[in-house]
Order: structure tokens, then sequence, then C-alpha cells
């Protein structure tokens, strides 16, 4: 007995020619295969994604138009504000450099090339006194301050201190005997 030729469903393929292309035949010997059910085709996902992807662009494209436009908004408060600012500060700005130009012009060269002379001789000067502290023997002062300080603490403070004390009562009693001697009189 003849095997019976069973028929497989096929899912639809697009190709660029018109003509349909046929499927082979199946082999006599290839188990059977169960007809499944027909999805959806290809062109149909696609269209659905196609839309989908629409419809995103769309809702971006809201938000570009949303951006531009506060963008939009920024510069021209950039640019009100720029204006303002270049209306208050350039006639400022160009009456400071009017009257920098009239001191500069004011300026007599022969004072700018004396107050130039005398600031070479400031520096000159400066370099003899740098030389002239660069000749100091430091070791000298040194030792004439280490002097000064033996000859400060050979002095015997409390000795002074009392002799000044002494004083202070000889004088005391003086002037209670030139005191005697005015109430005396001789005559």
């Amino acid at each position: 007995m003849p095997k019976k030729k069973e028929v497989v469903a096929e899912t639809p393929v697009e190709t660029p020619v018109e003509t349909p292309v046929e499927a082979p035949a199946a082999a006599p010997e290839a188990p059977a295969v169960k007809a499944e059910e027909p999805k959806a085709s290809s062109t149909e996902e696609l269209i659905k994604q196609l839309v989908e992807i629409n419809q995103k662009q769309q809702k971006m494209l809201k938000h570009s138009v949303v951006c531009l436009r506060i963008c939009l908004v920024c510069l021209i408060v950039m640019a009100l504000v720029g204006a303002f600012v270049a209306y208050k500060l350039v006639p400022p700005a160009m009456n400071l450099l009017s009257t920098a130009s009239d001191t500069v012009k004011a300026l007599d060269m022969k004072s700018i090339n004396g107050l130039i002379g005398s600031t070479n001789e400031v520096v000159g000067e400066l370099g003899k006194t740098v030389t002239g502290i660069n000749q100091i023997d430091f070791n000298a002062i040194s030792e004439s301050v280490a002097g000064l300080k033996n000859i400060i603490d050979a002095f015997d403070i409390d000795g002074l201190n009392s002799v000044i004390t002494d004083l202070g009562e000889s004088v005391a009693a003086f002037g209670e005997t030139v005191k005697g001697l005015k109430s005396f009189s001789l005559f």
C-alpha cells in the first residue's frame, strides 16, 4: 500500500518576485508533522512595532518641543539681561577709558623719564645699602654685646640700691640740718 502524502501548513514568506515559490515535497520516509495554528504574520508584527516606535518618537518630539521652548525663553532672558548690563556698564566704562586716555596724554614724557631715572637712583642706593649691610661684621657685634652683658652682670644691683637708700637718708638728715640753721640767727 502506497503511503499518503500529508500536507504541511506553511507560513507565507514575502519574496520580491511575484511568482509563488513552491515548497519541496516531503520525503516519503519523513515522519508526519501536524499542522500548527497559524501565527500572526510577520507583516502585522512589523506594523505593530512601527506604530510603537512612531508613538515613542511622537512623545520624544513633544519633549523636544518643550525643551526648545524653554531654551528659547532662557535665550531671550539672557539677551535682555545682556542688553541691560551693556546699557548700564558701557557708558561708565567708556568715560573711564576716556579719562584714562586723557590722563596718559597729559603726562609729559620728560616727567616719566625723570620718574624712571629717580627710580633707578633709588634702586642703586638700595644696592649700596645692601652691600654695606653685607660688610657689617656681625661676629664683632656679637662679641661687643657679650662684653656689655658681662659688664652689666658685674654691677651689684643690691649694693647700688643700698647706697642709694643711704644717700637718701643722708640727704634727709642734711635737709633737717639746713632747716635748723635757718631758725638759728646770729643777729
